[in-house]
C-alpha cells in the first residue's frame, strides 16, 4: 500500500512540475515574440533614419543659421 501511495505522490508532484514548465514555456514563447515584434519595429525605423539622413547627403547647407542663432 506505501508504495502505491508514494507512486501517486511522485506522479502528482511531476504532473505539476510539467504544467508549471508548459506555463514558463509559453509565457517565454510569447516573451520572445513580443520582443521579436519590438525589434523588428525598431530596425524598421532605423532603416529610416538612415535613409533620411543618407537622403539629405549628410552634410549641412552652409547658408542655413544653426538653431541656436
Amino acid at each position: 500500500m506505501e508504495n502505491n501511495s508514494a507512486d501517486s505522490g511522485f506522479r502528482t508532484r511531476m504532473e505539476m512540475q510539467t504544467a508549471f514548465l508548459e506555463r514558463q514555456l509559453q509565457e517565454l514563447s510569447e516573451t520572445v515574440l513580443e520582443l521579436n515584434r519590438r525589434l523588428d519595429r525598431a530596425e524598421k525605423r532605423i532603416r529610416q533614419l538612415v535613409d533620411r539622413i543618407e537622403e539629405g547627403g549628410g552634410e549641412l547647407n552652409p547658408n542655413t543659421r544653426p538653431p541656436h542663432y
